[in-house]
């Protein structure tokens, strides 16, 4: 029994439509994975923003705390 490669030059001569519709496909899937790895290291990012703008806000209200009960003594 022998059997057919989807990747060889005469398969993709004798079966064209059926190649390009398969190379779309895998290039289609390709593109999603590209995207959602895209979206993942976006929202990974904005949780590290997010965690210093409040790590950096905390030590701001502190500084000015400290300013205001300098200010009154």
């Amino acid at each position: 029994m022998q059997t057919t490669t989807t990747s060889n030059r005469e398969y993709i001569s004798k079966n064209p439509i059926r190649s390009t519709i398969g190379a779309i496909g895998v290039g289609t899937v390709s593109s999603i994975e590209l995207v959602v790895e895209v979206i993942g290291t976006g929202r990974t990012l904005n949780r590290i923003l997010n965690k210093q703008l409040l790590s950096m806000e905390a030590e701001l209200d502190i500084e000015l705390a400290q300013t205001k009960s300098m200010a009154k003594a």
